[in-house]
């Protein structure tokens, strides 16, 4: 039969004492970690604490039920602060471990000098006791950014949001105030961890390839940091494209892989960069002369292309040179890091046509204040805009009820092939007046398609 606990006082006591003991040594074993965590939920530079108010919250966050009195005092605390002050020494040895504890929590404790410690019956009093802050690897307004940016994106399922941006909460530095009538005065409260969600599965996992259309999967995520890393370290990359058709037994749309036979495409990778809500790799095919345009949410795998070395070894294999067409959109900043201005590419092919030459043309379109804002979005606001001379008898008054103006939008250094398909895209918007030779092959176009209507 199971003892009766209840007739054993006495060991109840000794048992509830040893277990206090243990708990209360494995509290200093944890000391330096949890006076790093009371500094970063709580401070900043500006909003620093002293060496006994940093105590007090220690002790508010692990009360001691035992008349022994509290977890921690104010001198071993001390002692632990004035060991991480030693970080800041520039001897190697130091600021190896320097590192590590950036590492570890993600930051570095800090202190400076009071400089007028607050008191209520003298504010103006100058404080004598050091202040020590948390100064995070990431600053709030970082982890802000990259809170919105997985917020709003449209490659995580909402699962995996909830996943990603519980786990970003912990990493981000706060403090609480609440503003008073006469001061500040700090919330000792401490926000508790909340269990955080499991890693959800990924669509790529749990389903086939056919129903995975692009978008869904946040893989397309892992496939942009494949393709950015073969950029920096300049090296080919192997992707299988996808392509929408319709399943015939079913009738429903499918998207499957469009490389002939399931071979990859070897590509040589230039650039990365957003346009119009999608994201883009400039890269070069190896049997194609030209760069090409490809959606990064259709690429359903990539990986490095690797080839046996001369000594025998598997290695990645270099990319090509740059090609000329695409020189002249790398640009160097003050500090001498050499970068591809996605924009002004974009401006240049607008719409991210594909095309089969580097044929830049400056071209005149009609528009109007409504119809502007299209040229702007497509080409950048690098605009010459004058009166239009041509008349018209429209009767069409614009959005403060005038009579509608008309203008002419010069572009320079567009690709013609882009030009023609935006004119023929927004041919009831606004007119293309040159150059002839466009002009004509928009004609041409819109001619042919007005045949195919009955």
């Amino acid at each position: 039969m199971k003892a009766d606990s209840n007739k054993n006082p006495k060991k109840n006591v000794q048992n509830t004492k040893n277990g206090f003991d243990e708990f209360r040594n494995l509290i200093k074993h944890y000391d330096i970690t949890l006076i790093a965590y009371v500094l970063k939920r709580l401070t900043d530079v500006e909003h620093a604490l002293s060496c006994a108010e940093i105590n007090e919250h220690l002790n508010i966050l692990f009360p001691s039920s035992s008349n022994s009195g509290f977890f921690f005092d104010a001198r071993t605390t001390k002692r632990k602060l004035d060991i991480i002050d030693a970080l800041d020494n520039s001897q190697d040895f130091f600021a190896s471990l320097n590192q590590v504890f950036v590492t570890t929590y993600g930051g570095v404790i800090k202190h400076r000098e009071a400089d007028g410690l607050y008191k209520k019956s003298y504010p103006h009093k100058q404080g004598t006791q050091k202040r020590y802050y948390f100064e995070p690897l990431l600053e709030s307004s970082d982890v802000e950014l990259i809170y919105g940016s997985l917020n709003s994106s449209r490659y995580l399922s909402d699962a995996e949001k909830e996943y990603l941006l519980a786990r970003l909460k912990i990493l981000h530095p706060t403090y609480n105030m609440r503003e008073d009538k006469k001061d500040f005065e700090r919330n000792c409260g401490i926000e508790s961890i909340e269990k955080l969600p499991d890693r959800p599965n990924s669509p790529c996992q749990t389903n086939s390839l056919s129903p995975l259309l692009p978008g869904v999967s946040s893989n397309l995520l892992k496939n942009v940091q494949i393709i950015h890393t073969a950029i920096e370290e300049e090296v080919q990359i192997e992707i299988l494209y996808g392509i929408y058709d319709i399943a015939e037994e079913t009738g429903k749309i499918n998207f499957h892989v469009r490389n002939k036979n399931n071979k990859p495409y070897v590509l040589n990778p230039y650039a990365l960069f957003w346009n119009d809500g999608e994201y883009y790799l400039i890269a070069q095919n190896q049997n194609y002369p030209y760069p090409t345009h490809y959606r990064v949410d259709r690429i359903i795998e990539v990986k490095f292309h690797k080839e046996i070395s001369p000594d025998g070894y598997l290695e990645n294999v270099k990319r090509r040179r740059i090609p000329d067409i695409l020189r002249d959109y790398y640009e160097r900043t003050k500090t001498g890091k050499v970068y591809f201005n996605g924009i002004r590419y974009a401006n240049t092919h607008p719409g991210m046509t594909l095309y089969k030459g580097n044929k830049l043309i400056t071209c005149t379109f009609e528009c109007t204040n409504w119809s502007l804002q299209m040229l702007i979005d497509s080409f950048g606001s690098n605009i010459s805009i004058q009166k239009s001379p041509l008349k018209h008898d429209s009767s069409e008054v614009d959005y403060n009820g005038n009579p509608q103006e008309f203008l002419l939008a010069t572009v320079r250094k567009v690709q013609f092939d882009n030009a023609k398909r935006f004119a023929i895209s927004n041919c009831q918007n606004l007119t293309v007046l040159g150059p002839d030779d466009l002009v004509k092959e928009v004609k041409d176009a819109l001619q042919e398609a007005l045949t195919k209507l009955k």
